[in-house]
């Protein structure tokens, strides 16, 4: 009898693969961004100089003349780096749903399936790039980049102001801490689009296979860096018919459900869990959720919080932590 474990450690080879599309797209990224704050830094230094000594609210600051010339400024570095984006995210998600196609048609022939799967239409797809982003175009993904670069200015602008740092230290964290807010969206959406459109594109290749009755959720079981709602649903059945539940930058995969195949092997998750020392355990749950999980106050049952995403549907996040007893 096959063991469903020779599918986990195809999924795991193409998770590598996966990770170093998404390197290669931050380093794109990155190579983009550099210089943009370098190009803005002087001029921020000059703004905050002439707001030295003051404690001034946002709302105070976005009023003034100069802080919208800066704005604006901003946006025109940053509008080329947003075609930067959406040129290396659609390319990019159309590896990774042919990565996925390819992991769930490996997977399929290491539990023993050596039949013939046809690879999806380029209509198939493009229809995956699209559910990947919900049916957005990329801009409307890619746009909050700005918002959140112009919220890291002001937020890093009063900040300094209220701490009485110099102009040069003020314009530094606004560069450094406050504009990045919008280069680490960019970075976010990235691996989110990556991640969905190859998880989307091996569920379509077990619909399509007909020899597929479901999926098994795996999570990353990597102790300090695995969401603790994914490890408690790590193990569970679903129907091909049900969607995955996901958060952003989720890395869980479906581990296909077909006839004749061990599955004891898996495990699930939270009895991995249980099985890292203590400081793993804290370093994963974090020491607030954890004592809540060692006191009862939070079982794996309640662990899980579900919620309906108006643009992304099913999502999981940990459940909030119980107050104390």
């Amino acid at each position: 009898m096959a063991d469903a474990m020779a599918a986990v450690v195809v999924a795991a080879e193409f998770r590598e693969e996966l990770g170093r599309l998404d390197e290669a797209a931050v380093q794109v990224m990155l190579d983009a961004w550099r210089g943009v704050d370098a190009r803005l830094v002087e001029e921020m230094e000059r703004f905050a100089a002439r707001l030295a000594g003051q404690e001034l609210t946002p709302g105070q600051v976005l009023r003034m003349e100069r802080y919208q010339a800066l704005y604006a400024q901003v946006e025109r570095e940053l509008g080329p780096l947003e075609g930067v984006a959406a040129g290396t995210l659609e390319a990019g998600m159309r590896q990774a749903v042919g990565l996925g196609a390819s992991q769930a048609r490996y997977s399929l022939e290491a539990l023993g399936l050596t039949g013939v799967f046809d690879r999806l239409p380029a209509a198939a797809v493009g229809n995956m790039v699209a559910l990947a982003r919900a049916g957005r175009p990329l801009a409307a993904l890619l746009e909050p980049m700005y918002g959140l670069a112009a919220a890291g200015l002001l937020r890093e602008l009063t900040n300094g102001l209220a701490l009485g740092l110099g102009p040069r230290e003020i314009a530094r964290r606004m560069a450094a801490d406050g504009l990045s807010d919008g280069l680490n969206h960019l970075l976010l959406v990235t691996r989110d689009q990556y991640n969905r459109a190859h998880r989307l594109a091996a569920l379509e290749t077990y619909r399509r296979s007909g020899v597929v009755t479901g999926y098994v959720r795996r999570c990353a079981r990597q102790a300090g860096r695995t969401c603790v709602a994914c490890i408690a649903l790590d193990g569970q059945f679903y129907p091909l018919s049900e969607p995955f539940e996901e958060h952003a930058q989720g890395r869980c995969v479906p581990i296909p459900s077909v006839r004749d195949v061990n599955y004891d092997s898996l495990g699930a998750g939270r009895t991995w869990f249980e099985g890292l020392s203590e400081d793993e355990q804290i370093a994963t749950m974090g020491r607030g959720r954890w004592e809540a999980w060692k006191d009862g106050r939070l079982t794996w049952d309640t662990m899980v919080r579900r919620t309906e995403h108006p643009t992304w549907g099913p999502s999981v996040t940990p459940a909030p932590i119980p107050r104390g007893r």
